[in-house]
């Protein structure tokens, strides 16, 4: 979401130079922090530089033993894992409301509320430094509410309470009439949707336990699709106007909630790895049959 804070740069340099030779300045900066990043990051913990024995040995504390045990979780494993693919339609949900103002919000701004380019520029940042904030506090929030209420309503309460307010600010930021208070509702709304992003990656651990990667994977794919649907967004724009449009966002939101209440999580446990383990076995006895059907 930081990136989105270079807003009024960007706005800046499409006035001077347009928005294709936007695209050159800018990119040498991105080659740049790719060439920084494979430089610094590394594939694991023990091959940093800047990683001390001591932090290390926390790390690898209690690890051994699990991957003595664990094996890779299948995709199809982890799609018969009911709490994973109810927190996946709930994210999907979610990000329909992201990806609506990540990728529409600063042209709403110039043609339904009359913004100039650099002011749309630098007011279209606003709802990304807000959800900054809320991010950082929903992770504190949902961390909290499950050690005192446990996984299922620690990740599920703050998420619905959350998603719920997206469902109320957004249609009250598209239709109230003052065009900077609309911004600051919206940058609420938008708020709102990061303040769940604690809860849905702390869900997705609860539900996956040991197989966290592979359910994690699948969440955050299910959350990425809703960029995709751009083009049916922006035929809504012309079809039915903005607010209309952007309105939907309110439905998702609500559905989100409405999933959430359907998600039953609890702490890792012995019991929920023979679960998962039992889901990878069938799985691989499922490819087993298949690839045995398939000899001639």
């Amino acid at each position: 979401m930081v990136s989105h804070a270079h807003g009024p740069l960007i706005a800046l340099l499409i006035e001077k130079f347009g928005w294709r030779e936007s695209f050159y300045i800018l990119a040498p900066a991105g080659v740049l922090v790719g060439a920084w990043w494979w430089w610094y990051a590394t594939n694991t913990p023990q091959e940093h530089r800047a990683v001390r024995p001591a932090e290390l040995q926390a790390i690898r504390a209690g690890r051994s033993q699990l991957e003595g045990e664990i094996k890779s979780l299948s995709w199809r494993a982890a799609l018969a894992q009911r709490d994973v693919l109810l927190v996946t339609a709930a994210y999907f949900c979610m990000n329909y409301v992201f990806y609506i103002f990540a990728q529409w919000l600063f042209t709403y701004l110039v043609e339904s509320r009359g913004f100039s380019l650099l002011e749309s520029g630098t007011l279209a940042m606003l709802p990304f430094i807000v959800g900054s904030i809320l991010a950082t506090a929903g992770g504190i929030f949902c961390d909290k509410m499950c050690h005192r209420l446990g996984p299922r309503w620690g990740c599920a309460m703050p998420s619905a309470i959350a998603l719920l307010l997206v469902a109320v600010l957004l249609p009250a930021g598209l239709y109230v009439q003052h065009p900077y208070v609309a911004v600051a509702l919206l940058s609420l709304c938008f708020g709102f949707t990061q303040f769940t992003e604690g809860s849905f990656w702390a869900a997705s651990t609860y539900a996956a336990g040991p197989h966290t990667g592979t359910a994690t994977g699948l969440m955050n794919t299910g959350g990425n699709l809703p960029g995709l649907l751009a083009p049916l967004i922006g035929f809504m724009v012309d079809r039915f106007g903005w607010s209309p449009t952007i309105a939907s966002g309110s439905l998702f939101a609500v559905l989100s909630a409405a999933l959430w209440m359907m998600v039953r999580l609890r702490r890792a446990t012995d019991a929920h790895t023979a679960e998962m383990r039992l889901c990878t076995e069938r799985a691989g006895a499922r490819r087993t049959v298949a690839a045995d059907a398939t000899r001639p």
